[in-house]
């Protein structure tokens, strides 16, 4: 499955991004599901265990991270798809 990313800085934007499947032939044209422009990156090769992008932002000008948060992936592990972790 391809990946999406979404960043939240402390000045209130919001970045986009999404991770193509090498053999999906390229990538999706739109979000359609929360309408905000992505940027697409660089093709993951699906049998490397580990992907890894740069992101033009300092540390400490992040609010937070999600990844997948469509929460259209099947996954039973949800507590490591954003950071900071929720608190419980």
């Amino acid at each position: 499955m391809p990946i999406d990313v979404h960043i939240s800085l402390t000045d209130n934007r919001i970045f986009n991004y999404t991770i193509p499947l090498d053999i999906m032939r390229g990538a999706k044209r739109e979000e359609p599901l929360s309408g905000e422009p992505f940027q697409v990156l660089k093709d993951w090769d699906w049998v490397n265990p580990e992907y890894e992008f740069t992101v033009p932002f300092q540390i400490g000008d992040i609010r937070g991270v999600v990844i997948d948060p469509t929460m259209r992936l099947a996954d039973i592990g949800r507590q490591h798809t954003s950071w900071p972790a929720p608190r419980r």
